[in-house]
């Protein structure tokens, strides 16, 4: 977003504002809300840090400028360096006092100084000072105003002392036509037409917002950021040594990080110079440094489950040292740092998201949005089998027992886990064809039958939703031919069976006889072929007139 040689953080930002902006346009849920207040807690933690490093940055150049003898030439770089950040001071209580304003306007902080989600959820006031009384307006002034008096002060010094100058700074105050996601895709015609104030503000809940405007203010530092490191740069700052204040600091890409993402973030001395080459260690163990004297700082991030309040949100710290010469002595300066792993919401789709069926094919969906492409499954099914699917979302589960959990883990991190209740399948309706025929016992026969079929029919919705499944068939019964109290013949039934050939007992059947069908057991079939025993009792009487 600054333009230039941008840094993988001020790329990570920049993608970042499109992230925003894409999700304002959108109708979002509720619970979305609580990601913003997320987004702009962790953007304040940053600003805090870019904040106190542009200062010492200042401090820096106001020291470079004495310890080089104070040349007259440089004289330049130290009171414009102090302007910038007069100037950039200006601009982000301004901004803050926006946001004050339009949360008093919505209701209000609650006693501990956090906002109500009732309150997060308020669009008027945001809306209203925005966008019908013109603030986004006068906002989009300063912004603009901002970045062309920042380059412009920095470049007289640059383009004196032959430095680095600032060629191409484009507006914080984006439209949707300057958003190439937007401009460049007919899905969001309307949304690329949409000018800065109606892009962010229009109808948008106090939540966004506030994390919006400090997003600008983060942006704001980054111009001042590279402004002041391009001035130090063209007086020899950037090479000072024997500072009289030097701590180490760790700068992170995001403060909230999601379970099984990476933790990324820059350890280093604030006004480090490479001249110093200090040595960085991470939990004990030596970390890259790079040319700029910058340690990079990279692991996955994780957390147990009780380690999660109520939030969602797991505090954790690690401790690092930075250690350089100065002089002849050797200086460290530990670091300790505290950062916050946000749970994951681990997203179930299937055909019954709470209830599984036992033995049988249960086809899931685990996805964690949250971890976009870096999601690399593993499940661990307890109280069933899991098969994996063809898609890395796609798991099977066969439930052995009363209730299944279901372990997730990305890339060798554990996410989290989901608990199903097992059912077991709705029995099957039952019915019989005489000689092909639908019985009507109100009829009754008219002659002894040849062949009685036995019809188990699966439950509508457990066939639809499990075809492979749903195959019932009888197992073991008898058919029996009465007369009266007296059994005149028997055929039994001690096998998978559908149709049952009766012509035997036709010989000795006359008319007032009956036949009694006993069904004692039925099979399911499922999805392996594996016949299931059933325990199930029916009985049915057929009358030969």
């Amino acid at each position: 977003m600054a333009g230039g040689r941008e840094t993988p953080r001020q790329k990570m930002i920049g993608m970042m504002y499109l992230v925003l902006t894409a999700l304002l346009a959108l109708q979002i849920k509720d619970e979305v809300l609580e990601k913003f207040v997320l987004i702009n807690e962790g953007l304040k933690t940053s600003n805090a840090t870019y904040d106190q490093s542009n200062s010492q940055s200042v401090a820096g150049i106001e020291k470079a400028y004495v310890d080089l003898g104070e040349n007259e030439k440089d004289k330049a770089a130290v009171d414009v360096a102090a302007q910038i950040r007069q100037e950039t001071q200006v601009i982000l209580k301004y901004i803050t006092d926006l946001k004050d304003t339009i949360g008093v306007g919505s209701g209000g902080k609650e006693e501990d100084g956090s906002y109500a989600r009732s309150t997060l959820k308020k669009y008027e006031e945001p809306t209203r000072i925005f966008v019908k009384e013109g603030k986004a307006d006068e906002l989009q002034k300063k912004l603009d105003d901002y970045t062309n008096s920042v380059r412009t002060k920095a470049n007289s010094v640059l383009s004196e002392t032959s430095g680095d100058v600032i060629n191409d700074w484009p507006t914080l105050a984006l439209a949707g036509a300057d958003i190439p996601f937007y401009a460049n895709n007919k899905k969001y015609k309307k949304v690329a037409e949409q000018d800065f104030a109606h892009l962010n503000f229009d109808h948008s809940p106090l939540a966004s917002v506030l994390a919006q405007l400090t997003f600008f203010q983060n942006q704001i530092l980054s111009r001042e950021s590279v402004a002041l490191d391009r001035l130090a740069a063209s007086i020899g700052a950037t090479n000072i040594k024997g500072f009289d204040q030097i701590s180490a600091t760790v700068l992170p890409k995001a403060n909230i990080v999601t379970a099984g993402t990476d933790f990324e973030a820059e350890m280093f001395l604030t006004a480090a110079s490479s001249s110093l080459a200090p040595e960085m260690t991470l939990g004990g163990r030596g970390i890259t440094v790079d040319g700029s004297g910058r340690g990079q700082i990279k692991f996955k991030a994780s957390a147990r489950e009780n380690e999660y309040n109520a939030d969602g949100l797991a505090r954790k710290t690690f401790t690092g040292e930075v250690k350089f010469k100065q002089g002849d002595e050797e200086v460290v300066e530990p670091v300790t740092y505290e950062y916050f792993v946000a749970r994951p919401t681990i997203e179930v789709r299937s055909e019954a998201i709470e209830t599984l069926f036992l033995n049988c094919a249960n086809n899931l969906n685990i996805d964690v949005p949250s971890l976009g492409p870096a999601y690399q499954p593993t499940f661990t099914a307890t109280g069933g089998e899991s098969i994996k699917g063809t898609e890395k979302t796609a798991l099977t589960v066969v439930p052995s027992a009363s209730e299944v959990k279901i372990d997730v883990s990305s890339s060798g991190t554990y996410i989290g886990a989901r608990t199903f209740k097992v059912e077991v399948p709705p029995l099957p309706s039952f019915d019989i064809l005489v000689d092909g025929k639908r019985y009507d016992p109100k009829k009754g026969l008219q002659n002894a039958p040849r062949t009685i079929k036995l019809i188990l029919t699966a439950e509508d919705n457990f066939k639809r939703k499990y075809p492979e499944d749903a195959t019932f068939v009888v197992s073991k019964g008898s058919i029996q031919l009465a007369s009266g109290a007296i059994a005149r013949g028997t055929i039994p039934i001690n096998g998978l069976t559908v149709d049952a050939s009766v012509n035997r007992l036709r010989s000795v059947a006359k008319s007032g006889d009956r036949y009694v069908i006993l069904i004692d057991e039925i099979t399911r079939v499922n999805f392996r072929k594996e016949q299931i025993k059933i325990p199930y009792r029916k009985t049915i009487e057929i009358s030969i007139n």
